[in-house]
This record gives structure tokens, C-alpha cells and sequence, in this order.
């Protein structure tokens, strides 16, 4: 992928927030909190995550919901750091938060394969479903038993972001080039 793709891939990534957006426009103190699209490494993991996390306090958000979106935001950018498909230089990254009220709505976006997209939203599939309670046995049992990938934690990082957030995770996939989709994770807190 050159230069070329680089561009579509901001291009179409930057499309996607856009409406993902504008989701929120109508709702009452709707405000973007961070939005960014371009290449991730582990500096701009720490720069986002001090970066929301200062920006929430700031705006009075309440401990216990700014603890929540800093989870979800660990957990969800290493995902994409980690598991998220590199362009020939970069990987990719897509995020917006956005504030509407007490809520905060946390939308990823990552760089993926049609295998990787189907295992990740085969396995959002069965978390969802879980009460909180089925969730947090879950999540003992792959810390204690769990078989781990050669990239991590056998999918702790999902586990936990459906924890911390209140509606689970929204998965969507948008075609991008052959075999090469951009995932969107929404999140709710």
C-alpha cells in the first residue's frame, strides 16, 4: 500500500467519524471531547489517553465514568495497536469521544482482515449476551484458564470494555479495498 492507500485510509477513516458524529448531533450538550485520525504507535496511545482523561475531569465528569472511558481507552487502542492490520508504514487509527450529557460515547476505528473481523465481532456476539455478572465469571476464567494468542490475552481486553461500558460493544465493518475493512467499536459509558 502506498502513499496512495495511506490516503484512502485517513480519507475513509475521517468519513466514518463524520457520521459517526453526527449520530450525536442532535442530542442535547453534545460535545467532542477528542476526535483523531491517523498513525498509532505506543507515544500516541499514552498522548490520547492523558489527553481525554484530563479533558473529561476538566469538564466536571464524574470519577467512576472518567475511570470507565480510560479503561475502555487502554484496552481499545492497545487492541488496535496489537491486533489491528498495518498498512505497509502504519497502523491506522480512528477515534472519537464525544460527550453528550452525563454519557460518554467512545467510537475505534482499526485497520482489519475479513477473518479478523469475523472473530472479534463472533466474540463481541457472545459477550454482549452476557449479563454483568456471566461477564465477570467469564472474565476469571480466561484470566485463570484462559489460552492466550501469540498477541496477548485471549480477548481480556474485549472482555473488559464490555465490562466497563453500559451497552456492550457495537460493531460495524466498512469495506475499504479487497480483504482490508475498517472496524468500528462503539462504546457507551
Amino acid at each position: 500500500m502506498g502513499e496512495e492507500g495511506h490516503s484512502k485510509i485517513r480519507s475513509e477513516m475521517s468519513k466514518i467519524l463524520d457520521i459517526e458524529n453526527e449520530r450525536y448531533a442532535s442530542e442535547p450538550d453534545m460535545e467532542i471531547i477528542y476526535s483523531f485520525v491517523g498513525p498509532l504507535n505506543h507515544d500516541r496511545i499514552h498522548e490520547i489517553t492523558q489527553s481525554v482523561e484530563s479533558s473529561l475531569i476538566e469538564k466536571g465528569v464524574s470519577k467512576g465514568t472518567v475511570k470507565k472511558t480510560f479503561t475502555i481507552l487502554i484496552e481499545g487502542l492497545q487492541n488496535a495497536y496489537i491486533h489491528g492490520k498495518e498498512s505497509e508504514r502504519d497502523k491506522y487509527l480512528g477515534l472519537s469521544v464525544i460527550r453528550t450529557g452525563e454519557i460518554v460515547n467512545i467510537t475505534i476505528l482499526g485497520l482489519t482482515d475479513t477473518s479478523n473481523f469475523h472473530k472479534v465481532s463472533e466474540l463481541v456476539g457472545e459477550l454482549n449476551e452476557m449479563d454483568k455478572g456471566d461477564i465477570k465469571a467469564h472474565y476469571l476464567e480466561v484470566m485463570t484458564n484462559g489460552q492466550m494468542s501469540a498477541k496477548g490475552g485471549a480477548g481480556l481486553g474485549l472482555i473488559t470494555m464490555v465490562m466497563k461500558s453500559t451497552t456492550g460493544i457495537e460493531l460495524d465493518c466498512h469495506p475499504i479495498e479487497e480483504e482490508n475493512y475498517i472496524i468500528a467499536s462503539r462504546m457507551r459509558v
